[in-house]
């Protein structure tokens, strides 16, 4: 059975809030931490260079000293702007590449869910082309099509014995009400095993 790969575009990005969340923000831990080293580092350099450039140079001028302070402070802000700005887009980019983990774990779940409710779909579990684990779709997908394939042996099975035992009634006059019975419960098969093929 060849398996289409149409494409499947999810909207909602945080489809695990726990899972995506989690990874998240142990992501932006890391990052937080290395930017705040990086930019205290930065800072305290920029504040040296620039407090002996104005010591050595510039000892007599209240207005350089004035500027140089200045220039510490913007490169300060610029610095933490700089951060705030980072800290967004490694937030934005963590959600989306847990996204890709959680969304299809997210299907699976479900998928599994109604299969434990006894629906089951003949239509194949699909990720996206870009999502992680492909291989344990392609695993579930088989497992279902093996599920399939016992469950209609097993409905022909009891329905080649129900149609037996049907004609073993027949031919010993057995009363007409316990042939109807059986009867019916032989369509019942029969409509299962349709549906199952379908």
């Amino acid at each position: 059975m060849e398996v289409s790969k149409k494409k499947v575009l999810r909207t909602q990005y945080l489809i695990d809030k726990k899972f995506q969340l989690k990874y998240t923000l142990g992501l932006i831990i890391v990052v937080i931490a290395m930017s705040v080293f990086f930019a205290f580092a930065a800072h305290s350099y920029i504040q040296d260079v620039l407090t002996a450039s104005v010591q050595t140079q510039l000892t007599e001028s209240q207005a350089a000293a004035s500027l140089a302070r200045e220039q510490v402070k913007s490169l300060s802000n610029n610095i933490f702007l700089l951060f705030g700005f980072f800290m967004l887009i490694m937030t934005m980019f963590s959600i989306l590449v847990t996204h890709r983990m959680a969304g299809p774990m997210f299907a699976l779940k479900r998928r599994m869910n109604e299969v434990a409710q006894g629906i089951i779909h003949a239509k194949p579990l699909q990720f996206r082309r870009t999502d992680e684990f492909q291989d344990v779709a392609e695993i579930f997908n088989s497992m279902m099509k093996n599920i399939h394939r016992m469950r209609k042996e097993e409905l022909q099975e009891i329905h080649d014995v129900l149609a037996e035992t049907l004609n073993t009634l027949e031919r010993a006059n057995i009363p007409l009400e316990q042939l109807d019975t059986i009867r019916n419960s032989l369509k019942k098969l029969e409509k299962e095993q349709l549906r199952e093929a379908a």
